[in-house]
């Protein structure tokens, strides 16, 4: 399977749903949370990161009406809009700024961070205007959908924020999410997908600014947009392979500071 759970590998086998079928994945470097070296250089990171790999569909919402768009200014999905947003009481949100603070953010307060995982199931979230919110679906939460499930962490005293990378993980093959994670596979830049609502034309663009990764482009987000922190703690959390990119962008920033 795609996802990780536990210490269960990844195989050599990558599920694309355009084929329906299972393709081989290239030679090509991999990281493991069950490598054992991992571990050992980044042990007490990766055990203060809460990892959700799970099989289960996190809640999605998906709809190109203009007051769905209006939540995510900037031009999303038509712009790329990769980064971190504050999410507040009732599904409210609003994009991070460079290290202070705002209607959602404390920086003496706790912060948990949330890394969705693959974008690409059916034909992507990126055609469809899809992002996941702190809304439940009736999918994951049968009889409760509506259910707000950053609630209690925000009751406790939480700063609780999403990083969105949907337009790099809307692959059809998760593999080739996976790997933007770690590197750029061919060099000439990290694939990310716009959508034109108006025109119903979706294009793939080449990232070529500096990061030759989605992690590079995490570590360098944290650390603007948390430059004030004065918490007691940060914590990542991930579902599918927004567990590993939690991790590696973890990892990273330990080895910066």
């Amino acid at each position: 399977g795609h996802v990780l759970s536990g210490c269960r590998s990844h195989g050599d086998l990558c599920p694309c749903e355009l084929t329906a079928r299972h393709v081989p994945c290239r030679a090509l470097p991999r990281m493991s949370l069950c490598d054992r070296g991992l571990w050992a250089q980044y042990g007490s990171v990766l055990h203060a990161v809460l990892l959700l790999a799970s099989c289960l569909p996190w809640p999605v919402h998906s709809s190109c009406i203009p007051e769905w768009l209006a939540r995510f200014p900037g031009g999303w999905p038509v712009t790329m809009d990769t980064g971190l947003y504050w999410y507040g009481r009732d599904d409210a949100h609003e994009k991070a700024t460079d290290g202070r603070a705002s209607t959602y953010y404390d920086p003496t307060k706790p912060t948990l961070v949330f890394f969705h995982g693959w974008a690409g199931r059916g034909d992507g979230w990126t055609t469809s205007c899809t992002r996941m919110t702190s809304r439940c679906t009736e999918e994951l939460c049968p009889g409760a959908s509506g259910t707000l499930m950053f609630e209690p962490w925000i009751t406790a005293g939480w700063n609780v924020g999403f990083f969105y990378w949907d337009q790099f993980s809307d692959e059809s093959c998760i593999r080739d999410a996976e790997q933007k994670i770690y590197f750029d596979r061919e060099g000439s830049g990290l694939g990310w997908k716009s959508f034109n609502v108006a025109t119903g034309t979706t294009v793939v663009n080449q990232y070529i600014d500096g990061d030759s990764s989605v992690a590079d482009i995490c570590v360098r987000v944290m650390w603007s947009t948390l430059a004030s922190f004065e918490g007691p703690e940060v914590r990542f959390a991930g579902h599918s392979i927004g567990a590993q990119l939690a991790v590696r962008c973890a990892a990273l920033l330990h080895q910066q500071a």
